[in-house]
Formats: structure tokens, sequence, C-alpha cells
């Protein structure tokens, strides 16, 4: 099956926790992509970087409605890996 490969943007300080600590394993976006299991994601890092750090392959991917009971339980499965603050995403 053929991957497909999507550009994203993030800020360095979640680039630094992507491909350096390597804490950051969950990326998420509030416009759904077509993004699926095996594809590749290039990352480029926001200003003041701006510039491609590295790539790395979807393990799985979530899809929810975006109603406030599925956000919430969304969120109690992945806030401790996406390194984003309850507000910024609730």
């Amino acid at each position: 099956m053929p991957c497909h490969i999507l550009l994203i943007s993030v800020k360095p300080e979640y680039a630094n926790k992507i491909f350096e600590e390597r804490t950051k394993k969950v990326e998420l976006r509030r416009v759904r992509t077509r993004v699926k299991t095996g594809d590749i994601v290039f990352v480029y890092v926001s200003s003041p970087k701006k510039t491609f750090l590295g790539f790395f392959e979807v393990d799985f991917v979530i899809e929810k409605l975006a109603s406030k009971n599925e956000l919430k339980e969304l969120w109690k499965q992945v806030k401790d890996q996406c390194w984003y603050k309850t507000s910024r995403f609730l």
C-alpha cells in the first residue's frame, strides 16, 4: 500500500520534544488531515528557526467527533503525550 506524505508546521518547543527529548508522541490538529497509519510526516519548525527538522512515520490515527464529551475523552487519552495545555485544546 503506498504511503502519503504530509508536511506540518510546529513551534520550536514542540519540535524539540518530538525529535530531541522524544517525549511528544501525539500531534493534535484542529483541521482533520488525510493522514493514515504508515504515512510519512515531515516537520517544519516555525519562527524563529524556520527550518525542516525531520520526519516520522504515523503509527496510528485517532479520529473523534467534535462534541465536548468526545474531546474530553480524547484529552484523557493523550494529555501526557502531546504537551499542550488543557486550555489550548478544550
